[in-house]
């Protein structure tokens, strides 16, 4: 038994014994609900339980305020842990802060290539009139287009004054968002794979790509064993990671393969994307100016802030530990079920 880990994590092999009589048990792992109210709070703040789970859970310190203040108590056991406001930096959420990230955190965080806007003759995303409130992004390369799209002079002179009077200043990509009680010419949006356009505004060329193109998402889910099928081919193959290879190559973005660079066979369907972005978070667009507060909490870790030149917890003796306002304590005898809100 002292062989077997403490807590049970994603994937872990199943854990079998014997009984003389009962014959094979499985052990069946439950989650353990701790007390935080305001009249039995964890007296350390849950330090102990942070330290025990190799810093993978959170301080349960709760924030004081006056919905708590008048039960907080001064903890002076060492393993104390607690939170003070996030404060309000910014950073820009380049090639270099995204690396770093990825080697402080362990998490596969990467900017989006190769999401297209047609794929096998047809569209994968709404041409850029769709309807009013669409949101469509853009790209610009200096000089003038080699290959413009035909489009009418109505629907051109739209999409280019969308694009230039536009205050996204993302260095990298332009955001726009199609007006009410405006309309494109019809004939544009008819033609096959009329989501691809180019279009010249001024004397750049602007070409409209996927809305996802370069957003930075976090795709540690997709890393794992058992959740992208891809993983589990290259592993029996004696192929790296094909999530994972991209951050351990140092690099800040990741390119999925709606077109595969070495066998058609292997070309993802953009489908898939759809299905699966539910899964991941979003961080922002590569080149964006950032807040610190909005970093997911996965990303909000301590080495993360010193990082940035902050600070967002503290933890040892003599720190103020609070319960949690509105907490209902766990009561086993309702039962096993829960909502997960």
């Amino acid at each position: 038994c002292n062989s077997l880990p403490e807590q049970s994590e994603d994937f872990n092999t199943p854990v079998f014994g014997k009984h003389d009589t009962l014959g094979y048990l499985i052990w069946d792992p439950r989650l353990r609900f701790e007390t935080n109210t305001l009249e039995n709070k964890i007296s350390d703040g849950g330090g102990s339980i942070v330290l025990s789970t190799g810093l993978k859970t959170k301080c349960s310190n709760a924030p004081r305020s006056f919905l708590n203040e008048e039960t907080c108590i001064l903890s002076n056991e060492p393993t104390a842990c607690g939170s003070v406001p996030i404060p309000d930096t910014t950073f820009v959420l380049n090639s270099t802060n995204i690396v770093a990230l990825q080697n402080l955190t362990q998490r596969y965080l990467y900017a989006m290539e190769g999401l297209v806007v047609t794929q096998e003759g047809m569209n994968t995303v709404d041409h850029p009139c769709k309807k009013e409130g669409h949101r469509s992004r853009w790209t610009k390369m200096a000089g003038g287009c080699q290959n413009p799209t035909n489009l009418t002079d109505s629907t051109k002179s739209i999409l280019a004054g969308l694009i230039s009077s536009s205050t996204d200043e993302n260095p990298h990509v332009r955001d726009i968002t199609f007006p009410k009680s405006t309309q494109c010419d019809a004939a544009d949006m008819e033609v096959e794979m009329s989501a691809y356009i180019q279009i010249e505004v001024g004397s750049d060329c602007w070409t409209h790509v996927h809305p996802e193109h370069l957003s930075v998402w976090d795709l540690t889910y997709w890393a794992s064993p058992n959740t992208h099928p891809g993983n589990s081919v290259a592993a029996s193959n004696d192929r790296r990671n094909p999530i994972k290879k991209w951050a351990e190559d140092g690099k800040h973005y990741i390119t999925y393969p709606s077109t595969h660079p070495e066998d058609s066979t292997f070309n993802h369907p953009m489908m898939r994307w759809d299905t699966n972005n539910r899964k991941f978070e979003k961080i922002g667009r590569l080149g964006d100016n950032m807040d610190f507060r909005d970093l997911t909490s996965e990303l909000r870790l301590d080495q993360v802030a010193e990082y940035f030149g902050v600070t967002t917890s503290s933890s040892g003796s003599g720190l103020v530990v609070c319960g949690s306002p509105g907490e209902v304590a766990n009561e086993p005898a309702l039962g096993k079920d829960f909502d997960v809100i």
